[in-house]
Order: structure tokens, then C-alpha cells, then sequence
């Protein structure tokens, strides 16, 4: 894996702490798991270091491959077993002579579906014009088509999500193969708590500040609706698109760097978080929201569908229909004494 152990020298984690914004101990932290010892894991702090860094799309995807066949070369090695995540498989799974299982994490929907979906969104709506910087539509076809064999390539592939196995199965892979596991959610970090709750419905965005997560729509909603009785919040996290903010973020609270625990503290200030994703693999920020206390507002096209019971838990909208985000979130801010 990339980043796992503390066995570095400490001034370079303090370096690396300048590159990687908030405490990047407090980051490593989260990612270590007691039952599993450092002795053994072996991992790679330089990709995780350059992967921080603005190198490029094709620097990145480099160091993800390398991550893929280095663990391939172990698993040979020991004629293990092998899984890996789509995002650092590519072409490693033609170099596996372990004799034993190819197992595939798809992280994302199926690359293919989704370079067809975001293409005829950008052609449907010019407005979705951000979503050219995915990679699914940045990559040239070529890189595609080894992107989406490895599904093709294993002997069992791990979807999170139904969406997720949709978008394989239409792609053609094989749904005997396909698993859905479904994400969780450490109920213990998120949790209801008090706080301090505001006169105003408070609705809740969570996520990076692009259009693949909706936030575009979000936002253009919010300006139809101008609301006097509510105010949106967005915790920005991850990538932005400058040109999406520039347009419609001017009637909302924009926060970035939010640590866990200020997080904690919105999830349970919101009346309703709302993140309708185009297409997401899953989407941790619904059951976070929800183990909080707070009912969420998601698309189909995402993990929310399976774990949201429509009108009970939160609401569900077809991805990419702005009427019916509009109408829904009226209907959220008429009647804030039943959300």
C-alpha cells in the first residue's frame, strides 16, 4: 500500500505535512488498523508523497501501476491470492503468475460507462463542461480500453455499490463474477452529539467542489430558490473547480480544511445534507451524515439508493434532473418541522 507505517525520519513528515494540508499525522492515523502490525505491510511513502504533488495525470497514473505490479510481484513471489483496487490494477493483472485469484476492488463505475455518460451530459447541458477533467474523459481511448479490461481480466470483482454493478454488468462483464459489499461506517467517530442548533434550516453539502458531484446543480438550485428561512453550507474536500464556484457559489458558506471533529459537528448541525452526485461509487458522505442523525439527499447514481429509504431515511433524484432536485429541496425548506 502507499503510506502506512511511522517508521520515517520526522522531519520529513513535517515536510510532507506542508504538501498535504491539516495534520498529516492525524491523517495517518485514520489509516492504520490495530490488527494489522507495520511488520506486515509494506508500503511506499514515495508515491503517496508525489501523488500529493501536482504532477499531472500521467505521473499519477504511473505511480498508481507501479503500486498494482509491485503487489503482483509479491503476490508471485508467494503464489498468494492478489486484490487490488481499479485504480492502481490497470494492466497488473497480466502479469500475475501466482496461480491462485484476481480479485478487483472497482472503486468507480465501469470507465467505459462512465466516458459515455459524462459525454452525453457535457452534450445535454454546456454547464457540465467540468466534467472534461475526469479522468474518464481526459484519458485518450487507448488507456480507456486497459482501464476497463481489468474487470474483464479477474476472477471476482467487488462492486460497493448496485450502481457500481450496473454499470459493469452493461459494459459486459460477467455478473456471476460481480460481488456487491456494501462501505461502512465507523459509528463511533460519527455519532449524534449536541450542538448549538441554528434558527434556519441548514442544508449540507460534503464533498470535492466539482461537477461530477453535483454541486453545480446544487448550487443553481439554490439560487432559483433563494430560500430566507435556510442556508447552504459546503465543505469543500479533495479537488474544485474554480470555474464552477466563480459562477453560482455567492449565496452560500464555502469552508475548506474542516478537520474530523468541526465535520462531526456540521454533520449534526445540518437539517439535511445534500450531495446529488452524478455518478459516485459509493459515496461515504451518506453514512456518515446518517450515522450522525441527519437524513441525506442523493442521487440514483450512487450508494445512496441502497441504503436510503426514500421519504423515511432522506430522498433520492434521479442524477442530473435539476427540476426535481429543485422541487425536493422546496419541499425540504416548506416543511423544516417534519425534517
Amino acid at each position: 500500500t502507499d503510506w502506512y507505517t511511522f517508521d520515517f525520519d520526522a522531519k520529513v513528515l513535517k515536510c510532507f505535512g506542508r504538501v498535504w494540508p491539516g495534520a498529516a499525522e492525524a491523517k495517518l492515523l485514520e489509516r492504520r488498523d490495530p490488527r494489522i502490525p507495520s511488520c506486515k505491510v509494506k508500503d511506499h511513502k514515495f508515491w503517496t508523497i508525489m501523488d500529493r504533488l501536482p504532477v499531472g495525470k500521467s505521473m499519477s497514473f504511473w505511480l498508481s501501476r507501479r503500486l498494482g505490479l509491485e503487489a503482483v510481484r509479491h503476490a508471485n513471489r508467494r503464489h498468494a491470492n492478489v486484490v487490488l483496487g481499479s485504480y492502481s490494477c490497470w494492466d497488473a493483472f497480466e502479469k500475475y503468475t501466482g496461480g491462485r485469484s484476481r480479485v478487483l476492488y472497482q472503486i468507480h463505475p465501469h470507465a467505459p460507462y462512465l466516458r459515455q455518460y459524462y459525454q452525453a451530459q457535457m452534450k445535454r447541458d454546456s454547464a457540465m463542461k467540468g466534467l472534461s477533467l475526469e479522468n474518464e474523459v481526459a484519458l485518450p481511448e487507448s488507456a480507456i480500453g486497459t482501464w476497463a479490461q481489468q474487470a474483464f481480466d479477474a476472477d471476482c470483482v467487488i462492486a460497493n455499490s448496485l450502481y457500481t454493478q450496473r454499470s459493469l454488468a452493461e459494459c459486459g462483464v460477467a455478473e456471476r463474477k460481480i460481488r456487491v459489499i456494501p462501505l461502512g461506517v465507523d459509528a463511533v467517530r460519527f455519532s449524534p452529539r449536541p450542538v448549538v442548533r441554528d434558527e434556519n434550516l441548514v442544508v449540507l453539502f460534503v464533498g470535492s467542489m466539482i461537477a461530477r458531484k453535483g454541486l453545480d446543480l446544487l448550487l443553481c438550485a439554490w439560487k432559483q430558490l433563494r430560500p430566507q428561512t435556510a442556508r447552504l453550507i459546503v465543505v469543500g474536500r479533495g479537488r474544485s473547480d474554480t470555474a464552477l464556484l466563480q459562477r453560482n457559489a455567492d449565496n452560500c458558506d464555502i469552508r475548506v480544511n474542516v478537520s474530523e471533529n468541526e465535520l462531526v459537528d456540521l454533520y449534526n448541525l445540518a437539517d439535511v445534507l445534500v450531495v446529488p452526485s452524478l455518478a459516485e461509487g459509493f459515496g461515504m458522505v451518506y453514512l456518515e451524515a446518517l450515522a450522525c442523525g441527519t437524513p441525506v439527499l442523493g442521487s440514483k447514481n450512487s450508494g445512496a439508493a441502497d441504503i436510503i429509504t426514500d421519504c423515511r431515511s432522506g430522498w433520492i433524484v434521479e442524477a442530473g434532473n435539476s427540476e426535481a432536485l429543485v422541487e425536493r429541496l422546496r419541499w425540504v425548506v416548506q416543511n423544516i418541522d417534519t425534517v
